[in-house]
């Protein structure tokens, strides 16, 4: 991630983090009044509502960012795994390449035996045919 990326998310992580605390106090305030209570019992209300409604957002949050970093994980395993396998298949077709290359040089070594065999067999008959003309 390049640090643009990252302050971007950060700076709207930010606004979102303010969004939360904001707006409960908000609904707050519209709905029961607009001015501070000298009662403490209003406080404890206001502080329990609080806590309830900014608790269940965050909660929410928190399952959303483990739900997307499972994703995140199972792909990366998916790579993993595929990256494990492409691996494997190359060294298989090395194997192959390096067991057809051995299998050229021994055919290659055979065919050599053989036509060395061959011209010394037509050179031996040529010898002898020499020979049956001499004598």
């Amino acid at each position: 991630m390049n640090n643009r990326f990252k302050y971007l998310l950060s700076a709207l992580g930010g606004l979102l983090l303010l969004a939360v605390i904001v707006a409960p106090i908000g609904l707050y305030i519209s709905n029961m009044g607009k001015g501070l209570s000298s009662v403490s019992e209003n406080w404890g209300d206001f502080g329990s509502y609080l806590g309830g409604t900014i608790s269940s957002i965050t909660g929410s949050f928190s399952l959303l960012i483990i739900a997307i970093s499972l994703v995140m994980q199972i792909n990366d395993r998916r790579r993993d795994v595929y990256a494990k396998n492409l691996e494997s298949r190359i060294k298989y077709i090395d194997a192959l390449i390096q067991r057809t290359d051995d299998n050229l040089k021994y055919f290659e070594s055979e065919m050599n035996l053989k036509r060395d065999i061959s011209m010394l067999n037509s050179s031996k008959n040529t010898t002898e045919v020499d020979k049956n003309k001499d004598a």
